[in-house]
């Protein structure tokens, strides 16, 4: 009887957990303008993240005490400033550099950062086929943190010593947003970087062709190609916008087409278009601007 007791008062005990455990809530679909927002933000961080590379990786001959790069003394940095509230750490050992923006800091443009990142290096002097690796744990930019590894190279020059060319990649990169939601995504960008000499003020381009696809914060799949690159201009950026003045891409979510139109002179505005020649306006000032 003890027995057939102590069988039934566990059946009772799963039979009540099982009524009290919670089903878990399935994410809430993203409105069409919602889904584009959290793709186009992963071409504020990849920027933004490029822009902290090439800004503290430019002063690493006032830092190296190797004596290695003395006669590569970069010309001229674009990106000063960006970032240039990090606590930096170098080993000169180890080609290692670390960024720490500690609990939250601001740059000279007043973008907020926070957490650290950390960068291995093979040369310290942007020569040809120096290649660094991009570590981020819990990095914050503004409203969103990032988690990643960026696989950043200086690739040969194009023709014309004021071109440089650099590929990228990255795998298994997350964006966490204010309110929790997670956007995945993995891809490639190659970049080339013009440096005007002869303008007052002086002036550079970023021109970027990349291929990204990935996962929303609702499930959903997508993936943006482009093909005749995506223009950045220094002035842009220098003033804290980081976003193409200039292109187009294809998007696809879940498989509907969209085409991205982008014209948004140094702002976060782009127009978005349908497989159905619907058109709407997207616009991601309220996490980027300053």
């Amino acid at each position: 009887m003890k027995t057939a007791n102590t069988t039934a008062l566990l059946c009772l005990c799963l039979f009540v957990m099982a009524c009290t455990k919670e089903t878990a809530t399935p994410p809430t679909a993203l409105t069409e303008e919602a889904s584009i927002r959290e793709i186009a933000q992963i071409e504020v961080i990849l920027h933004e993240l490029e822009g902290l590379y090439f800004n503290h990786t430019y002063q690493l001959y006032l830092k190296d005490e190797s004596g290695r790069i003395d006669s590569h003394r970069p010309e001229h940095n674009h990106f000063a400033g960006i970032g240039d509230c990090a606590n930096l750490g170098l080993n000169t050992d180890q080609n290692t550099l670390s960024l720490d923006f500690g609990e939250g800091c601001e740059d000279n443009f007043g973008q907020t950062r926070s957490g650290k990142i950390s960068i291995d290096y093979t040369y310290a002097d942007d020569r040809t086929g120096n290649k660094a690796t991009i570590h981020l744990k819990d990095y914050g930019f503004q409203k969103l943190l990032v988690d990643g590894e960026i696989q950043l190279e200086r690739m040969a020059d194009s023709p014309g010593a004021d071109l440089k060319n650099y590929a990228l990649s990255f795998t298994d990169m997350v964006i966490t947003q204010s309110n929790t939601n997670q956007t995945a995504f993995s891809g490639n960008r190659t970049l080339v970087l013009t440096d005007f000499e002869d303008s007052n003020p002086r002036t550079a381009t970023l021109n970027v062709i990349q291929s990204i696809s990935g996962t929303l914060s609702d499930g959903s799949s997508f993936s943006k190609n482009t093909s005749n690159g995506l223009i950045f201009l220094s002035q842009c950026w220098s003033a804290g916008t980081y976003f193409p003045n200039q292109g187009s891409e294809s998007y696809r979510i879940n498989n509907q087409p969209y085409s991205i139109d982008i014209n948004s002179g140094c702002s976060y505005i782009f127009n978005v278009t349908t497989d159905s020649e619907e058109r709407f306006e997207v616009n991601l000032n309220n996490s980027f601007s300053n």
